[in-house]
Formats: structure tokens, C-alpha cells, sequence
């Protein structure tokens, strides 16, 4: 977890993955950083106020040489579907966020109920 800032559009969760990257075509660990992007990830509301989760999500490219793909994103499972604007609790509105960052990040998403979107 990098931070959390209250805006006036509501809540916004700062965090990053720390997993080490595979290549999903190949399953190779061969890898090297390429760069790094914002994904912006809705979550369900906590009292009342639209939550956000940023995500620094980086990219990574494959050198194993006979994979066909170079470059990925890494991966979030658990977290958001694979190009999805919403986490998977807010995709599937029956459950409260279950985020593998635990602190303030867990903290946020426990008393969420209910969508806004």
C-alpha cells in the first residue's frame, strides 16, 4: 500500500503488486522490466463515498525467444479481471472486497455495501 487519499470524488487507494512476474504465454520467470502504468480499479462504496484502487502495474518483457509474446502486463488474479475497470467484489456486487494489501487498503473495503455505479 503506497497511500490513501480522500478526494472530493471519494476515496482513492494507492497500491502495486510486489509479486514476482511470469509470462502468461510461456510461464517463463525469464523476464525483464519494461515500464510501469496507473490501472484505476473501482471498488464497491464504503460509507457512502465512491472508492478507487490505483494500481501501479508493471510491464515486463519475455526473453525467452522462442515465446511468441514479448511484452505483458502483469497479472492481478484475485484482484480484477484481465482488462476490467472494476475489481472483481465490485464485478460481481454479492460480496464485500477481499484485497491481498490488508492494511488501511482492507480496512477501507470491510464496510462496504451496495454499488453506486
Amino acid at each position: 500500500m503506497d497511500g490513501v487519499d480522500q478526494t472530493e470524488k471519494g476515496i482513492v487507494l494507492q497500491v502495486r503488486s510486489k509479486g514476482t512476474p511470469r509470462c502468461p504465454a510461456c510461464s517463463g520467470s525469464d523476464v525483464a522490466y519494461h515500464s510501469t502504468y496507473l490501472r484505476h480499479l473501482r471498488d464497491l462504496p464504503w460509507q457512502g463515498q465512491r472508492v478507487e484502487i490505483q494500481v501501479k502495474t508493471r510491464r515486463f518483457r519475455c526473453r525467452n525467444r522462442q515465446c511468441r509474446r514479448q511484452i505483458f502486463a502483469e497479472r492481478l488474479p484475485g484482484v480484477a479481471t484481465q482488462g476490467g475497470a472494476r475489481n472483481r467484489s465490485a464485478d460481481a456486487k454479492s460480496e464485500v472486497s477481499r484485497l491481498p494489501f490488508g492494511g488501511a487498503a482492507g480496512i477501507a473495503s470491510a464496510g462496504a455495501t451496495g454499488d453506486e455505479s
